[in-house]
């Protein structure tokens, strides 16, 4: 269980290794000290083979008019709200999946 009062959250591209090197957004905690507390198993958003990749299909979401936009692992509903954030943060440095 993540302590809320000493970490906050972000979106964060990880990347993952198995078994094939892909890159998604996924919730990533830290711990005030911007060591990583934790992170959602599965992705938020769908996986491609570079952030450029990535960045690419994000921008197309965000464009696309839809505001219930169903992606990731889980196929969630997610809004043109949430691709913004993913994207304000799309360039900073990758964290490793640990599976």
């Amino acid at each position: 269980m993540i302590d809320e009062e000493n970490t906050y959250w972000r979106p964060q591209v990880m990347r993952h290794s198995a078994p094939k090197v892909e890159y998604a957004i996924h919730e990533v905690y830290f711990f005030k000290n911007g060591t990583v507390a934790g992170y959602t198993g599965d992705a938020l958003s769908n996986r491609y083979e570079s952030i450029f990749a990535l960045k690419e299909a994000l921008e197309e979401l965000k464009n696309s008019g839809e505001n219930n936009i169903k992606c990731g692992d889980l196929g969630y509903d997610y809004t043109n709200f949430d691709i913004e954030l993913w994207l304000k943060h799309i360039s900073d440095p990758f964290i490793e999946y640990v599976e």
